[in-house]
């Protein structure tokens, strides 16, 4: 039940269940189905809660990752990725690359990179320093910051970044 409540939030668990929440997940038709059913006039994404409600802020929302590594993450929760700094893993990236998302970024493709503990940093802060942009120093691991005791933790932890970060990140320039 915990891990119903952490993702959807209680208040949507409470008027559908977990069970068939997670169902609608596995079979990719979750969003379909939040923004396709109503109760009292309202979509169920009115109600959504958990890591899928604090994420909200920013789905469809482009973003830079230092590594592939957070993939799986933003695919579940709607973060689109649409570069990396490290453009293969394990090799850092050359000047060319950083300038290119320098670019990028001085554009206004996206606001913020998400970028890990365990990696170098002064990519992800050069890239900041010429442009502006957040940049988000996640903890993968239980224990990767004193507030991630537990899986749960850590995840609550995650989203609440992620989301403070979008939410005061402006939005990339319309083209």
């Amino acid at each position: 039940m915990r891990r119903f409540l952490a993702l959807f939030g209680k208040e949507l668990v409470d008027w559908v269940g977990g069970a068939k929440l997670t169902r609608e997940a596995r079979a990719g038709t979750l969003d379909a189905f939040l923004d396709g059913t109503t109760v009292g006039g309202a979509a169920l994404r009115s109600r959504l809660g958990g890591w899928l409600g604090t994420l909200q802020v920013v789905r469809g929302r482009p973003v830079i990752t230092y590594h592939k590594d957070l993939s799986y993450f933003a695919a579940r929760f709607g973060v689109n990725v649409i570069d990396f700094v490290e453009p293969k893993p394990g090799i850092q990236p050359s000047a060319r690359h950083l300038e290119e998302l320098v670019e990028r970024l001085t554009r206004g493709d996206a606001r913020v990179i998400l970028t890990r503990t365990y990696v170098e940093h002064r990519s992800t802060d050069y890239l900041a320093e010429k442009t502006g942009v957040k940049v988000v120093t996640l903890p993968l691991e239980v224990g990767g910051v004193a507030a991630a005791t537990d899986y749960f933790k850590l995840y609550d932890y995650v989203s609440n970044a992620i989301a403070q970060a979008f939410a005061g990140a402006a939005a990339p320039a319309a083209r």
